[in-house]
């Protein structure tokens, strides 16, 4: 993973403390990191509730990364998405990139993904965004970043 890293935190100084003062976000602290992204509930859900999609696992805050780019990434040259539907795909990388969150790989969303499979970030976001993240640049601060698999 090719993301700025974080310099240490101070001694007697919380990594979050350290982050927040480095990244100028500073106030208001939560008591976690960012571990979902809002996503268009109308493509997934049948009702009106909101959805996000976890892309850490809530026990060890491990953040869920492909390893390398699904077969269907929308980062791959010739992407079909990328033709039918380019205005969609550049303001919803927009919007994370801007929102500092991420993308989560298509394969692994619930409703798309084979059974057994975790929501994951999309490798081919991290790799053109990642330095951008929060969840990335957090994760990796930390060693929390766990790679898996794209599903097959």
């Amino acid at each position: 993973m090719k993301i700025r890293r974080l310099a240490a935190a101070p001694e007697g100084g919380s990594i979050w403390d350290h982050w927040a003062d480095e990244t100028g976000i500073g106030g208001a602290r939560t008591s976690g990191m960012m571990t979902s992204m809002p996503i268009e509930t109308e493509d997934l859900f049948e009702d009106d509730t909101a959805g996000c999609v976890p892309v850490a696992d809530e026990t060890t805050g491990e953040v869920r990364l492909l390893s390398e780019r699904c077969a269907t990434c929308i980062f791959r040259p010739g992407n079909p998405f990328r033709a039918t539907m380019p205005a969609r795909i550049r303001d919803m990388i927009a919007d994370a990139v801007a929102d500092e969150g991420h993308v989560t790989c298509h394969s692994t969303l619930p409703g798309s993904a084979p059974a057994g499979v975790e929501p994951a970030i999309c490798r081919g976001f991290a790799d053109t965004y990642g330095d951008r993240s929060l969840a990335l640049r957090f994760g990796d601060s930390l060693g929390l970043i766990r790679e898996i698999p794209p599903p097959s």
